[in-house]
Parts: C-alpha cells; sequence; structure tokens
C-alpha cells in the first residue's frame, strides 16, 4: 500500500508540474498573442496613416501638373500672340520701306528731270 501511494503521489506531483508548466506556456502564449495584436494594430494603423498621405501627396502632385499645364499653355499662348505681333510689325515694316523707296526713286527721278 505504501509503495502505491508513493506511486500515486509521484504521479499527482508529475501530473501538477506539468499541469504548471503547460499552464505558463498557455500564460505566456497569451501575452505574446495580445503583444503580436498590439503591434499588429500599431503596424496597420501606420501603414493606413501612410496610405493616407501617399493620397494626398498624389492630389498635390496632380494639382501642381495642372497649375503647371495651365501656366504653360498660357506662355505658349502669349508666346504665340507676341510673335502674330512681330510677324504683323515685320510685314507693316516691309511695306513701309517698300513705299519709301519707291517715293525715293521717284523723287529721284524727279531730281534728275530738273
Amino acid at each position: 500500500k505504501d509503495e502505491l501511494l508513493d506511486v500515486l503521489e509521484r504521479s499527482n506531483r508529475m501530473y501538477q508540474m506539468v499541469t504548471q508548466r503547460l499552464e505558463e506556456r498557455v500564460a505566456n502564449g497569451e501575452g505574446a498573442q495580445f503583444k503580436y495584436d498590439r503591434n499588429f494594430s500599431e503596424l496597420s494603423g501606420t501603414v493606413r496613416g501612410l496610405s493616407e498621405e501617399a493620397q494626398i501627396q498624389a492630389r498635390r502632385a496632380d494639382g501642381a501638373e495642372a497649375r503647371y499645364r495651365s501656366l504653360k499653355d498660357q506662355v505658349e499662348q502669349g508666346l504665340r500672340a507676341i510673335g502674330e505681333t512681330r510677324d504683323d510689325a515685320v510685314s507693316k515694316c516691309r511695306a513701309t520701306t517698300a513705299g519709301l523707296q519707291e517715293q525715293q526713286l521717284a523723287q529721284a527721278k524727279s531730281i534728275a528731270r530738273l
């Protein structure tokens, strides 16, 4: 009987030790799981924030590009208008020069007759 009680007692102690180790592992696992869940939540928030910031930057870039295109179009239109004005002025100057040359020739002929 004593021997049987000793075996039962040792068996009971072994069971308690194994159970205690298992409970410690489960507790550690739960703690680690909480830590991983918290880290995952933090990372998710960070990714969400970075995604929003990237979208804001993309909208800013699109706006800047639209303003650049608008300004470029305005400058090109202004340059075309200046070019047309210059072409008109050159044309008028050529016409005036041709008319003055004709007058000079006519005056020269008149002077030569005198």
